[in-house]
């Protein structure tokens, strides 16, 4: 125990209600915490010692952890889907093909996500029940 780095340590002296053996002065240099969760003793002071190791917030709402490459994939669905619905608030029928275009590429970008292979014959399915024009 003396090898682990204190800043990244904390001890957990697990079933107090058995009573024990070592203590937190058994430990010199090293976060402690005594609880029994068989009994629920001391759970809530593990559970904001950890929040704490790890920077959560209470109260603050969940999040979830995103890979770089699926942060990128849903930045460029995002873009994508502004650039289609740009296009459609137009109003504009020259621009029905373009914006499908763009929603198409949001799609791709998802299925990449996903691990789905949206192929043609499935988007010309979804996009086939739009009027794009002659």
């Amino acid at each position: 125990m003396a090898s682990l780095d204190p800043a990244h340590t904390l001890v957990v002296l697990n079933k107090s209600d058995l009573g024990s053996t070592l203590s937190a002065g058994d430990i010199p240099g090293l976060k402690t915490v005594r609880c029994s969760l068989a009994t629920g003793q001391g759970v809530d002071r593990l559970k904001a010692q950890v929040s704490e190791a790890i920077g959560a917030q209470p109260g603050a709402p969940p999040h979830a952890a995103i890979s770089s490459r699926h942060r990128q994939i849903v930045k460029q669905t995002l873009d994508d889907l502004k650039q289609a619905i740009e296009m459609l608030a137009c109003g504009r029928e020259d621009l029905l093909v373009p914006a499908v275009t763009w929603l198409r590429s949001a799609l791709e970008a998802l299925g990449t996500a996903t691990g789905r292979v949206y192929t043609d014959q499935l988007l010309d399915s979804i996009f086939s029940r739009f009027c794009i024009g002659k």
